[in-house]
């Protein structure tokens, strides 16, 4: 004789199982069919990052930045979270999932007095070289390169900076030594970030609208492309009186 707990429990599993194929519940999106693409020149100057318009001179709105996402994209509008970022601001971020795992997340920063500041992405797989963003995109203006604490060690960080493109790139790589180790064309770059291009302190302001000192530090790490990855120079942030800080 069946009990009153395992009739309501088929009972309970069938209304679930209706429920899921009628659509009543919401299902996680299925990922892509199509496996995530290798790294490709186009993945830097693609056509998504020239359909944003950044900046204090643009009207554009969260939600008209909201229904670009998910146009360009081919998401649905559940798959884009808001979250705040400030008091000021807030951050919209969303993932595009494929069948073998990768899942490239995305953020872009929108300021209620900057608007939208600048769009971020991180590479997960398939991470460019230091000599592959270069061959996609020329040299850059200006670069940083500094070795600093990092949690667990020490961390040599790289930053390019395609100021009339409107581009910043970084990379960071950990270590154990105390001298910084030699930049070298296989570096890998993981972090990507449009904003508007034209000037270097500009698209500094806009995209961390820093404290004074911290703006100042960024500036001193700065320096104009100096022909070659070979004879790009590593600043030490570890000594007691570096000559840069970023606060």
């Amino acid at each position: 004789m069946k009990t009153l707990t395992g009739l309501w429990l088929r009972y309970a599993l069938g209304i679930c199982s209706i429920l899921t194929l009628s659509g009543c519940v919401s299902q996680p999106p299925l990922p892509r069919l199509t496996p995530y693409p290798p790294f490709t020149c186009a993945s830097l100057t693609e056509s998504y990052w020239q359909e944003f318009t950044f900046g204090v001179n643009a009207d554009e709105t969260v939600d008209d930045i909201v229904a670009k996402i998910v146009k360009l994209w081919e998401l649905d509008s559940a798959q884009v979270q808001i979250e705040p970022m400030s008091e000021r601001g807030v951050v919209i971020q969303w993932q595009v999932e494929f069948h073998d795992g990768a899942d490239p997340r995305y953020s872009a920063h929108f300021h209620e007095e900057l608007k939208l500041t600048s769009v971020f992405f991180r590479w997960w797989n398939r991470i460019p070289t230091l000599a592959q963003v270069i061959e996609c995109l020329g040299l850059p203006e200006h670069y940083a390169a500094y070795y600093d604490r990092s949690t667990g060690g020490r961390a040599l960080y790289v930053d390019l900076w395609y100021v009339n493109k409107g581009f910043f790139l970084q990379g960071y790589s950990t270590h154990s030594q105390d001298q910084p180790p030699v930049i070298r064309p296989d570096y890998r770059i993981q972090n990507f970030r449009a904003t508007l291009p034209g000037d270097l302190k500009q698209m500094l302001f806009i995209m961390y609208d820093p404290k004074p000192e911290v703006f100042a530090g960024f500036l001193c790490l700065i320096k104009p492309w100096p022909g070659s990855i070979e004879a790009m120079v590593v600043d030490s942030l570890l000594g007691p009186d570096p000559r840069c800080t970023l606060g």
